[in-house]
């Protein structure tokens, strides 16, 4: 049996990640704020589904379902449990000194600490286990150029590869230890691409460039890069600390 939590599964890639998951007979743990129409068909296909209503911009109720979460599954008699931290917000989006604390502090516990504290949970009660276990941290371009408007997002998402480094050095040294990889999906056509181009070019300079991957039919579609990911995660190349971006793998 193999069990797959995913966070952000409610749409776009996250969405396309637990159908694909489900149609291959595995067991789901899905977190979104909402669960969408598009999650409820997955209880028939899916050997097991269950849907968790999280908000990860709140630290505090996160840390306690990670903590009830991974402490079930670590109990259960899995051949492998993996992690897929896929949910993420690209608000504020604004140059730095014009956007308020409170959409700071949102972004940073949705792109980078609830990521942080579901693995940290998963180590602590399901690291000694001797099956495969696997944390696929969806990152993103942004974490490694530089983009004006986009710094609360550039930021978390680089913070989340250097801790997918610093993990992978940990858990390489242990016999049971837990791969994780940090990979960036490249531009996918979903809900985050809309919110890029109807930000203005005082919020965001590039957005004209980014209208244009759309009129080029430049998008990626959601279920494809989907198939690249888990190809990815169930692979030789998934290591330790491993920053990686799906376009090298086409």
């Amino acid at each position: 049996m193999y069990c797959y939590v995913i966070t952000g599964a409610s749409r776009g890639l996250g969405l396309a990640l637990a159908q694909q998951l489900a149609d291959e007979g595995h067991h789901l743990v899905c977190l979104a704020r909402h669960e969408s129409a598009g999650l409820q068909a997955l209880a028939g296909r899916a050997a097991s589904y269950r849907f968790i209503a999280q908000d990860l911009a709140d630290t505090s109720a996160v840390s306690q379902l990670a903590d009830e979460l991974f402490g079930t599954l670590a109990a259960m008699h899995w051949h492998g449990l993996y992690l897929i931290n896929n949910a993420g917000m690209l608000a504020p989006i604004a140059k730095a000194g014009h956007y308020d604390d409170a959409g700071l502090q949102t972004a940073m516990a949705v792109n980078l600490l609830a990521p942080m504290q579901l693995t940290n949970a998963l180590l602590r009660h399901a690291g000694h286990l001797a099956i495969d276990k696997r944390v696929m941290n969806i990152s993103s371009g942004a974490a490694r150029k530089p983009y004006q408007g986009w710094s609360a997002y550039c930021t978390a998402k680089a913070g989340l590869d250097h801790y997918t480094r610093c993990v992978g050095v940990e858990q390489a040294e242990l016999a049971t230890g837990t791969r994780i990889v940090s990979i960036a999906p490249g531009v996918i056509d979903t809900d985050m691409q809309g919110a890029i181009r109807a930000a203005s070019v005082a919020q965001f300079p590039l957005v004209e460039q980014f209208k244009q991957y759309q009129a080029a039919g430049a998008l990626a579609a959601a279920g494809v890069v989907a198939h690249q990911l888990l190809q990815v995660l169930h692979g030789d190349r998934f290591g330790f600390g491993d920053t990686l971006d799906i376009r090298d793998f086409a």
